[in-house]
């Protein structure tokens, strides 16, 4: 009897077997923790860890991407950004991509792109181009002790990934590179991402078996914060009925009761988007974590600032940002109230200078337009109540990492640093903290002098100073004083770099012209590290053209 018994289990063990063989199983490792959340910080280089590291401790992690075409990292910056990661055995997100350059694309305009993008995902789907993910393969099984977060493909939609209405095409190839990867990894440190642009998660979603996570993009409108876009602003929803302009809120109704308790339309102002919080509640429902797989200031307020910061707004944006993971509360259009405040467990906020491009690296021209979308500095070190509001939101949310001890600060001042700057030079060379003459250069290439000012910088022209004292003191700022003949709107960069015209930049200020060669602006700017031993520094003028850059009259650190 027994052993009747047991060979009758054995067939049904063997039958169920059958059934989901070739079929990949979620929850093998998520990584997410019981009781707290991972921050991750980056999406493309070195540069936002470094950011954040010189006020904050370590976070989890951090963000890069991958491409299916050719095969390997998107550049050597995420390459050397994921290895960084890797190593310390931290969790690295990896965006695997194939919209914005599908194998077999050869150029012509977004809609020609979207359809081969749509074409390679029914490829992926039924198994071409596997040799694509050899290096990502070898990169994952190189680094054990890491934690890989793949989401394959990013802000995937019906127009890049669905080649008809039931979009089996992405989450075929969904679960066949999974299949792939699981099949070829040597160890349990993959999870996998699905990363769905705003309201088309339950039409595009590969199914709980496939997936590990919900990923999710938090910029403006997630938050209903407006986006400031070359002179209009852009809200989520028409004023007044769908927006309310005074409160920077999104206007909808859930489903409630009148005062009579009948059911009723009732119209609220909401912090946050529909489609974000009914995307909370289906991955809650399929028993899902979430993960903000993007997050990031954007231009919120101006048009004219060449700083692109957001001190006001952008302390407005981290509060909700936080704020989100703690939802509890109603849902647009649907009735009841729902808990959503353990939903989000993983973050990713990027932490780049945007007027620089995705890569936020100041190189000396900016990639947005001023005034545009994305013409905004998120690094957090430039604020204070943006930054102070993020390192409590850390510590509020039970992120693994909060603010703590700083893990690359930048040098510190001394206790009882002079409260003026020596109003003599030091005898080692000339003072850097007074006022230094930008005609007194020491070497130059396509500069003059005219009426007691460097004149007749254009685009890679520039000028070096020797000799400069710091006195052991370590400067915050450079102020200096520049006038341009370019129009008022017409933006550039002046770049301040320790050592030559090829050493580390300093200070990268966008600017714009000042309408004429006699009409003067005093700016003050925040420095980067300087570093150890200094002694010259050189002023390099950058712009997308050939005509005439500025003119500069005289500069200092304080």
């Amino acid at each position: 009897m027994l052993r009747r018994y047991l060979a009758g289990l054995a067939a049904v063990v063997a039958f169920a077997a059958l059934l989901t063989a070739g079929a990949p199983r979620a929850g093998a490792a998520t990584f997410a923790p019981t009781n707290g959340r991972l921050m991750l910080l980056g999406q493309s280089t070195k540069a936002a860890w470094d950011d954040y590291t010189s006020f904050a401790a370590a976070p989890s992690g951090g963000s890069v991407y991958y491409e299916v075409k050719s095969g390997t990292w998107v550049n050597a910056g995420h390459r050397d950004y994921a290895t960084f990661l890797a190593q310390q055995g931290k969790a690295v997100q990896i965006g695997v991509s194939w919209k914005d350059n599908p194998p077999g694309y050869t150029g012509g305009d977004e809609t020609t792109k979207a359809a081969r993008s749509r074409a390679v995902t029914a490829e992926l789907a039924a198994g071409q181009h596997a040799a694509q993910f050899d290096n990502l393969i070898a990169f994952v099984n190189a680094y054990p002790n890491a934690k890989f977060f793949l989401r394959l493909d990013y802000e995937v939609s019906s127009f890049y990934h669905c080649t008809d209405a039931s979009c089996s095409s992405y989450k075929n190839a969904f679960a066949k590179i999974r299949s792939l990867v699981d099949g070829r990894k040597r160890q349990d440190n993959v999870t996998y991402v699905f990363h769905p642009v705003r309201g088309e998660y339950e039409q595009m979603y590969p199914g709980d078996a496939a997936t590990d996570w919900a990923g999710v993009s938090i910029f403006a409108h997630e938050l209903c914060m407006p986006i400031r876009d070359n002179g209009a602003y852009l809200y989520n929803g028409t004023p007044p009925q769908n927006y309310d302009t005074s409160t920077l809120q999104c206007r909808n109704a859930y489903l409630g009761t009148d005062s009579a308790g009948n059911p009723a339309a009732v119209w609220k102002n909401w912090d946050y988007d529909g489609n974000v919080l009914k995307m909370m509640k289906f991955a809650r429902d399929h028993g899902k974590p979430m993960i903000v797989s993007e997050s990031g200031m954007m231009n919120f307020t101006d048009d004219t600032d060449t700083r692109g910061l957001e001190p006001v707004r952008g302390d407005t944006w981290v509060k909700r940002f936080f704020g989100l993971m703690n939802y509890s509360g109603p849902i647009p259009n649907l009735s009841g109230t729902y808990d959503l405040s353990n939903v989000i467990k993983a973050a990713v906020y990027i932490n780049l200078d945007f007027r620089y491009g995705w890569d936020g690296i100041a190189d000396g021209s900016f990639d947005f337009p001023v005034g545009s979308t994305w013409f905004a500095d998120g690094r957090l070190s430039q604020y204070t109540a943006a930054r102070t509001s993020f390192c409590q939101g850390l510590a509020d949310r039970g992120f693994a990492t909060t603010c703590g001890t700083a893990t690359n600060p930048p040098p510190t001042t001394p206790t009882n640093p002079p409260t003026t700057p020596p109003t003599t030079p030091p005898a080692s060379g000339r003072d850097a903290f007074a006022t230094i003459e930008a005609e007194s250069r020491n070497a130059q290439s396509g500069t003059t002098v005219t009426a007691g000012r460097l004149s007749s910088l254009n685009n890679g022209d520039w000028a070096r100073y020797d000799g400069l004292a710091f006195g052991g003191r370590t400067p915050n700022q450079v102020v200096f004083r520049y006038s341009s003949a370019r129009p008022t709107t017409q933006a550039f960069t002046l770049e301040f770099r320790a050592g030559s015209a090829a050493g580390p930049v300093i200070a990268a200020p966008g600017l714009l012209g000042t309408g004429s060669v006699t009409a003067y602006k005093e700016i003050a700017f925040n420095l980067g590290r300087l570093p150890a031993g200094t002694t010259s520094v050189t002023v390099v003028a950058r712009a997308n053209d050939s005509a005439e850059v500025l003119d500069l009259d005289w500069f200092r650190f304080n």
